[in-house]
């Protein structure tokens, strides 16, 4: 889970309250983790230089691993994929 409005640093990703605020992050934990196969992104905007590793990198890219779907246009509450706003 991606929630770039979320408070504090992102713990694990593995929930909406312990989402990633970051894209970049959560993209590398998904290349470091094969059983990750879906990325779910809260409203908003993210860019891939706003990474404290990258902070001003005009040349920064998401990499999207092969077999990883990203999923966005969450409001950062739900537990399907059903409950995704329109």
């Amino acid at each position: 889970y991606v929630n770039s409005g979320r408070s504090g640093g992102g713990v694990n990703g593995l929930t909406w309250a312990t989402s990633f605020q970051s894209l970049t992050q959560a993209l590398a934990v998904a290349r470091a983790t094969p059983s990750v196969t879906e990325l779910w992104v809260a409203r908003g905007t993210y860019r891939p230089d706003r990474f404290p590793n990258s902070a001003g990198d005009r040349f920064a890219e998401f990499v999207v691993p092969g077999g990883v779907s990203i999923v966005g246009g969450f409001a950062g509450t739900e537990s399907s994929l059903s409950e995704r706003p329109d």
